[in-house]
């Protein structure tokens, strides 16, 4: 049996009313969400009003920190010469029922020497924990808590790679997705959350005294901050709008993303106002002095708009230097690569295992067990699917 979709055409076509329906909906709305910035570009008591927001702890919205709300800011000029340093990476997580205990995480990095006429710098660090790193007898480290430790690997060969770089270049680290490291769920004993959290911050220590800049790239965000704070704006009394925040479970603007806004403010190249993420979510790099800033950049072409958001440390956010490097490095490697970083596509790239890599790397193993005098069979379940997948 396969995928009918004889079975599901109606729902298919119900799917794409709704998104038609949807458009026009946030299409009506967008102007009015693009004139209320415009209005309060520099509303002094929107951004009070943002702020007792924020002692809530329930906000999600943005702080502004001195730049116009409608800002429209276009790409300094890049250096001559610049080391744009990127990474990535991909796992395998553990399975109880391949012939082995173990999970592997691979980690890719490339140094992008612009103005240089060199080949990029390109390599990989792979590593292999066995099944010493379960958790219980009866329990498998989970994939968040891999995912954890990737993410902190994935930093700390960025680290290494764009500290040494920066003894002869100007340089700047770009990594992908959001710059928090996400630890807290029921799938990570607390006290590796502690661990992993720690180890990740004090990487972040180590770019912010070599001051250091470093983004990380969000493609296709889905954030509503701007236009959670432009909500607070609609408000003429401050109280109903902090009382709006404790008690509303709703979202502002039927769920109208900041990219939708900012689609018809940014040109390419340009990049928005700076904001700071409310602590809601933000305490922990806060306290420990990286607390996360954003913009949102045009990385398209003039016929086709395409918004990234960038995600900064309050020390980049506070340098107009390291927030104009970052940012006309971004457009450049956007022009390589139309609406992604360049050097973030090839560390992906480097980075990935491939199924048939896998393959060979099991076969090691499974070679390496026999030689050992023992068992390497996938368990009676994996043997069957594999089975029946091959039969296919």
């Amino acid at each position: 049996m396969t995928l009918e979709l004889s079975k599901i055409t109606s729902q298919v076509v119900h799917l794409g009313q709704q998104a038609a329906q949807r458009k026009r909906e946030l299409d009506a709305i967008t102007p009015h969400v693009r004139e209320i910035l415009y209005v309060h570009r520099e509303d002094e008591q929107l951004l009070e009003l943002a702020q007792r927001a924020t002692e809530t702890k329930r906000w999600r919205g943005a702080i502004p920190i001195g730049e116009p709300l409608d800002s429209a800011i276009d790409p300094p000029a890049l250096p001559a010469r610049l080391s744009i340093v990127a990474g990535d990476g991909s796992q395998i997580y553990p399975d109880s029922h391949g012939i082995a205990l173990y999970y592997l995480i691979n980690v890719g990095t490339i140094a992008f020497r612009h103005g240089s006429g060199q080949a990029p710098i390109v390599n990989t660090y792979p590593s292999v924990s066995s099944e010493a790193e379960s958790l219980s007898d009866d329990e498998l480290i989970s994939g968040p808590l891999v995912n954890a430790r990737r993410d902190v690997g994935e930093l700390t060969h960025i680290v290494e790679i764009a500290l040494a770089e920066s003894v002869n270049l100007p340089t700047v680290a770009l990594m992908d997705g959001l710059l928090a490291l996400w630890v807290q769920t029921a799938a990570i004993p607390e006290a590796e959350q502690d661990r992993v959290q720690r180890d990740y911050l004090q990487q972040l220590d180590r770019l912010h005294e070599a001051s250091l800049p470093i983004g990380a790239f969000l493609s296709r965000p889905r954030s509503t901050n701007l236009t959670q704070l432009a909500y607070l704006a609609t408000f003429d009394d401050r109280e109903k709008a902090l009382s709006y925040v404790l008690n509303s479970r709703g979202v502002a603007f039927k769920g109208l993303r900041d990219v939708t806004v900012l689609a018809g403010l940014l040109r390419p190249g340009q990049r928005s106002a700076l904001f700071e993420v409310a602590p809601a979510w933000n305490t922990i790099y806060r306290d420990r002095g990286h607390s996360i800033h954003f913009f949102y950049v045009h990385v398209g072409t003039p016929t086709q708009a395409i918004l990234a958001r960038v995600e900064v440390p309050v020390w980049v956010a506070h340098s107009r230097s390291a927030v104009d490097l970052l940012h006309a490095a971004i457009v450049e490697q956007c022009k390589i690569s139309v609406g992604y970083p360049y050097v973030l596509a090839r560390a992906h790239e480097i980075a990935v295992v491939t199924n048939a890599e896998r393959a060979e790397f099991e076969r090691m193993i499974g070679q390496q067990l026999t030689r050992l005098g023992l068992d390497a069979q996938l368990s009676e379940k994996a043997q069957q699917k594999s089975l029946l997948a091959g039969r296919r």
